[in-house]
């Protein structure tokens, strides 16, 4: 969040799931939580873009990849309607 106030506003900041502690190891739930919470914070920047910390390790369930994109599909929802 630091670094979003401090970005220009029409320079891109990329963020921050972390690929291993959270998109890996938690449940889905607990992952569309965090995704939720961080879009939420960040929805003031036009320039936030969600990502993964760093590459998706081998072996992440599938299920916690679809819950990362999921959480996005829900908050995206909510911002048309």
């Amino acid at each position: 969040m630091e670094i979003l106030s401090k970005a220009p506003p029409d320079r891109l900041v990329f963020g921050n799931i972390g690929p291993v502690g959270i998109i890996k190891n938690i449940d889905p739930h607990k992952i569309k939580f965090a995704v939720g919470n961080l879009l939420e914070r960040t929805a003031a920047y036009r320039n936030f873009v969600l990502s993964s910390g760093c590459d998706i390790p081998f072996g992440t369930p599938e299920e916690n990849i679809d819950a990362f994109f999921g959480a996005l599909e829900e908050h995206n929802k909510k911002l048309i309607i």
